[in-house]
């Protein structure tokens, strides 16, 4: 489910870009944080540590789509474009597709 952009603008209106590129900085580095100790399978159990992953994915993806509507959501949507037609050439390639 994508977040509604309605609410992405108010939340960028409210807090302001600078306060919300940070924001985007510490979901991505919490994020990473949880995809460490899923590996490390210490702590948490795996289910906690999962679920852990899973609420950090959802902050970055909402700080994302902030992101992408800061910085120009069709030009981001380009280079989207542009970066999965890649990914396809290359899936083709490694299938022996190509």
């Amino acid at each position: 489910m994508i977040v509604k952009e309605k609410l992405l603008a108010k939340a960028l209106e409210a807090w302001g870009s600078d306060a919300q590129k940070d924001m985007a900085i510490e979901e991505m580095a919490e994020l990473i944080f949880a995809l460490q100790k899923l590996k490390r399978k210490r702590g948490k159990s795996m289910h906690e540590r999962i679920q852990d992953v899973q609420e950090e994915i959802a902050d970055v993806l909402m700080m994302m789509q902030q992101m992408r509507m800061l910085f120009g959501a069709d030009k981001v949507d380009v280079f989207i474009e542009m970066k999965t037609g890649r990914l396809k050439r290359r899936l083709k390639d490694a299938e022996g597709g190509g």
